[in-house]
């Protein structure tokens, strides 16, 4: 039994072009560089949660361009695990004192 395979393309931005490109992430994938530093990626991959489990690994550093069925369950993925920030005001903070100000606010549990 086998997966249906599907071409794959991911576009990653500039601040990670170098990154992802110096390393082999699959043996059919193909790297083509883009005007403004970014990279395009593609694969030739049976299945699609192996690969979007990295595409989310590397956050909004990329980018899903095809197939649609991966855009779709991206979207889906990002979508569900938003819902848990919901209310957070990305404005304060960072690190100790945001985490001190979501605890108040019951945001979270640590």
């Amino acid at each position: 039994m086998t997966d249906e395979l599907y071409t794959v393309r991911i576009w990653i931005s500039s601040d990670w072009a170098r990154y992802v490109s110096e390393r082999i992430w699959h043996e059919s994938q193909h790297i083509q560089k883009q005007f403004d530093g970014a990279i395009e990626i593609t694969f030739r991959v049976a299945g699609l949660e192996e690969i979007k489990q990295w595409v989310l690994s590397l956050g909004p550093e990329a980018r899903v361009l095809e197939p649609p069925e991966l855009i779709y369950e991206m979207a889906d993925s990002l979508a569900r695990t938003k819902r848990y920030y919901e209310g957070v005001d990305i404005k304060q903070p960072a690190a100790a004192e945001s985490m001190e100000i979501y605890r108040e606010r019951n945001l979270f549990h640590v």
